[in-house]
């Protein structure tokens, strides 16, 4: 039996595909994680899981039914997911989504299969869900897909990455030296 880490099943769930994988040394870095508290209840055992830290005792009096959490996990995994992707490595993760066609494809025929990127209008938990914009048309689409609709846009960011992506790989061409980093 093949026991994965909780980051990698949640990215594996069909729903979820939209999510990169974040690195654990980024999610263990305090100042990445600066002010999430204020969103999740009971931060530090939600952040445990996320991370397959072993609870401890004293966390099974407060929870003692660990899947109470997982709600929360979610929230703030898509929360880390945000700062996460205006990262380089981030950027290159979800620029490769794009690029393989992951969030879709605009429906409009004059588009050509144009792939859609993910965007939203919000950075704060539970106000909007995703949205698809497509850089040929410039217009943004509900995703097709209904399991695709309900994701809280919180965890893909309205700051703008998804621009950046574009600029960043100008001609659908990743830079050699970045994938050279990528491996190492």
């Amino acid at each position: 039996m093949i026991l994965l880490h909780w980051i990698a099943w949640f990215c594996s769930r069909r729903h979820n595909r939209y999510y990169a994988e974040v690195d654990e040394s980024f999610i263990e870095d305090p100042f990445n994680l600066i002010g999430l508290n204020e969103y999740i209840p009971l931060y530090k055992e939600t952040l445990e899981i996320i991370l397959d830290l072993e609870p401890v005792d004293a966390m099974y009096n407060r929870v003692p039914d660990l899947s109470l959490l997982e709600p929360s996990a979610e929230l703030l995994y898509g929360l880390i997911h945000q700062r996460f992707i205006i990262t380089k490595q981030g950027m290159l993760q979800m620029y490769r989504k794009y690029r393989s066609g992951d969030f879709g494809k605009c429906p409009r025929v004059f588009c050509n299969d144009t792939h859609l990127l993910p965007c939203g209008q919000h950075d704060i938990p539970k106000l909007s869900t995703v949205r698809l914009y497509c850089p040929h048309c410039k217009d943004i689409y509900m995703p097709s897909n209904p399991k695709y609709q309900n994701i809280d846009i919180s965890g893909l960011s309205s700051s703008g990455p998804r621009m950046q992506w574009l600029r960043m790989f100008e001609g659908n061409k990743i830079p050699e030296k970045m994938d050279e980093e990528e491996k190492e």
